[in-house]
């Protein structure tokens, strides 16, 4: 990873909703899907947008796990934060940059292998776009991690 050097133009946004589409057309109802990104998080020319992307994931119910491709030695760029936002938005997880590509792998096996996948009964339905935020009752050294919010599209 360390030789990677970005350069030319980078459609990230437009890739991601490809992947999205791909994802979408052979998933399997019975198992979880996830993007793994490697990438400096920077987008040149892509006719998607961030939003449009995150939008496209959560709808799949897809994590994105951002593995940062930014020399290690660099300064922070803003393209940190967009890998931050995609993860954390999807569900999944980011990586700073320099680390060891085969212990993020297994660290992504890992999460997948060990998520669980709660649903809950809405008080009231409403059509639109919902914040979702899960907080421990009993432990507050738990953390938990989940997509950041959900569309209803009213229809039962």
């Amino acid at each position: 990873m360390s030789a990677l050097r970005a350069s030319g133009a980078t459609p990230l946004y437009d890739a991601l909703m490809q992947a999205t589409e791909l994802l979408r057309q052979t998933r399997d109802p019975e198992s979880r899907s996830a993007m793994v990104l490697f990438s400096d998080g920077h987008d040149t020319v892509s006719i998607h947008s961030l939003p449009e992307v995150l939008l496209a994931a959560q709808n799949l119910q897809s994590a994105i796990y951002a593995l940062n491709t930014r020399p290690a030695k660099s300064a922070a760029a803003k393209g940190d934060a967009v890998l931050y936002w995609l993860a954390a938005d999807s569900g999944g997880l980011s990586f700073d940059p320099g680390q060891n590509v085969k212990a993020v792998l297994q660290t992504v096996l890992d999460d997948l292998r060990s998520g669980y996948v709660l649903t809950y009964e809405a008080p009231v339905r409403s059509s639109g776009q919902h914040s979702v935020r899960i907080l421990p009752t009993g432990n507050p050294q738990l953390h938990f991690r989940s997509r950041s919010t959900y569309n209803d599209s009213g229809v039962e």
